[in-house]
């Protein structure tokens, strides 16, 4: 379930999320379909993009999270942030191994490329945009178990 996989990643981002002043919003389609793959690692792709949008965010914000069934045979889930946006120059780059823009000893580079390889190795693709002085959003699209009950 893509709905357990957030709510756990919200559980352990939530100290995060209120030390920053970031309220964040769920909103599920009703009757999701349920994805194949790993729940641990797909919390670890949550945590890692709502860890990211946190940081990103300056003097509290907003990080809205939208699950929706794409068509019948996929889910799409948005992570979307009030945060200060990614420029566009270095946009393409975001998912490389050890690229960061923190602070020498504030982050690997590895979150977004390693949750990059998890989003392949699930069937599905992860996409970004991102406007300068308005925030991010992330989509994630995976393939649903049975599109047939989608």
């Amino acid at each position: 379930s893509v709905e357990e996989a957030v709510e756990r990643a919200l559980k352990i981002v939530n100290h995060y999320l209120k030390s920053r002043d970031i309220e964040a919003l769920v909103h599920f389609d009703t009757n999701m379909p349920l994805i194949l793959g790993d729940l641990n690692r797909m919390e670890q792709v949550f945590i890692n993009i709502l860890t990211n949008a946190c940081q990103a965010i300056q003097g509290g914000g907003r990080i809205t999270i939208r699950a929706t069934k794409d068509g019948n045979d996929k889910v799409k889930v948005s992570i979307k942030d009030t945060g200060d946006g990614i420029s566009q120059d270095i946009l393409p780059k975001i998912f490389d191994p050890f690229f960061t823009t923190k602070e020498k000893g504030e982050g690997t580079g590895l979150g977004l490329s390693v949750s990059y390889g998890i989003i392949k190795e699930h069937g599905g693709t992860i996409d970004v945009k991102s406007i300068r002085g308005e925030g991010s959003t992330f989509t994630i699209y995976l393939p649903a178990l049975n599109p047939n009950n989608a």
